[in-house]
């Protein structure tokens, strides 16, 4: 006898209608607590299988010992002062872009100040393009982006070979360099509290490889764009490059860069202002790359003075 059974009978005058309708509340009462068990079950078991495949993410990513090699001939091997060794350095304010690229000249000045609120600077070297490039594209996915687009991002990250050349030598289908990228992306990606803090500090770090890994995805990608374009390899054949050299070799500056710059806007939907500093006359010259027939993904901001890119803030 069940609980409200036993209540009607001893206070209520036995009703067989009343006792058979108390039963079947009470049968019912029992069985909504069962399905609710199996409910707050099956949430357990999936928590746990996101708390395993969260753990796995937290596993330091396997260290490529190609780009070990390379870091040991490039970066590692100069003697660079320590506010300089960061592949990108904090904030600069906007005084400190005025006295890098103002030139000493008024409108040059008023026309940043315009614009920009500030800089970072991007390590020295012929990867600059690309560091400046990937800090801001980075910094989107593995902070801002959707769910969909970060897993479009890892789709697209898988097709690529992560190729690089040094030394004049073709290290190709680097796949151990692949995985340790994704696994650095997914391991950011679910960082809860100081995300984007985060993110600076394994970018920037001159010791670690998410950066230089972070450099090779997006020249592969810059590589595969160029390659599915017949007017882009069309130029660097009229000017007698090497397609592939020129974007593939690590730290090259390559010598077409603009074609690469319009390339990646329109594949991936990015808008791209460029402060170009001419010193040769004198002033600032703002170039623009968009995508007319959409809405960016984001935009992205650079200072450039013949030679060197930097990251600019722009002002909100």
């Amino acid at each position: 006898m069940n609980i409200l059974e036993y209540i009607f009978k001893k206070f209520i005058k036995p009703n067989k209608k009343i006792i058979s309708t108390a039963v079947i509340l009470g049968g019912f009462y029992l069985f909504q607590q069962h399905l609710n068990l199996k409910k707050t079950k099956s949430q357990i078991i999936p928590q746990k299988d996101q708390k395993k495949k969260n753990e796995e993410n937290q596993n330091p990513p396997n260290q490529s010992q190609t780009l070990d090699l390379i870091y040991n001939e490039t970066v590692r091997a100069r003697d660079v002062p320590d506010e300089y060794k960061q592949f990108v350095g904090a904030e600069q304010d906007i005084d400190f872009v005025l006295q890098e690229y103002g030139m000493g000249r008024k409108e040059v000045k008023e026309s940043l100040q315009k614009y920009l609120k500030g800089m970072r600077r991007a390590r020295g070297d012929g990867n600059c393009f690309y560091t400046s490039f990937c800090f801001q594209y980075l910094g989107y996915i593995l902070n801002k982006a959707s769910v969909q687009e970060f897993q479009d991002f890892i789709s697209m990250v898988d097709t690529l070979p992560f190729s690089v050349i040094h030394n004049n030598i073709e290290y190709e289908q680097n796949d151990e360099m692949k995985q340790s990228f994704k696994q650095y992306c997914q391991i950011i990606r679910s960082i809860q509290e100081n995300r984007n803090q985060n993110f600076f500090d394994l970018f920037s770090d001159p010791q670690g490889q998410f950066y230089g890994l972070s450099i090779i995805f997006l020249r592969n990608l810059a590589y595969k764009f160029c390659e599915k374009d017949d007017e882009t390899k069309n130029l660097f054949l009229a000017l007698e490059l090497d397609l592939k050299q020129q974007i593939l070799t690590w730290e090259y500056d390559c010598e077409n860069n603009e074609s690469v710059i319009k390339l990646l806007s329109n594949s991936l939907n990015i808008d791209i202002i460029l402060f170009f500093i001419d010193e040769d006359n004198k002033k600032l010259d703002v170039q623009q790359y968009k995508n007319e027939n959409q809405k960016a993904l984001l935009e992205m901001y650079f200072i450039f003075r013949p030679g060197h890119y930097n990251i600019a803030l722009k002002n909100q």
